[in-house]
């Protein structure tokens, strides 16, 4: 997707075309999602966390810098979301083998 067409979409989302978003997911959904898959080994974790981190950029979207690529600013979220899903799940594991 063009950054222009990425810029035009996101400014209709703000002012309130939430419909419009569906076109950013539908673009960006596979690479997020085999982000997920290659940094978990889980199709299942993959899957929720693809779904968290596009509700996550939804509601944060009034901080994307219109200058920059929302895919870009998109796979920044997915890899803070994939990092603190990993640390939280080994602090839990280690927790469990206590």
């Amino acid at each position: 997707m063009e950054h222009e067409d990425e810029k035009r979409i996101v400014d209709r989302i703000l002012q309130g075309d939430r419909q419009s978003y569906a076109l950013l997911v539908e673009e960006y959904k596979v690479p997020i999602h085999n982000l997920a898959c290659r940094m978990t080994g889980n199709a299942e974790d993959a899957a929720d966390l693809t779904q968290d981190i596009f509700i996550r950029a939804y509601t944060h979207l009034w901080r994307y810098n219109p200058k920059k690529k929302f895919f870009t600013w998109l796979y920044t979220i997915a890899l803070n979301t994939i990092k603190n899903h990993l640390k939280k799940n080994r602090r839990y594991r280690e927790i469990q083998r206590y």
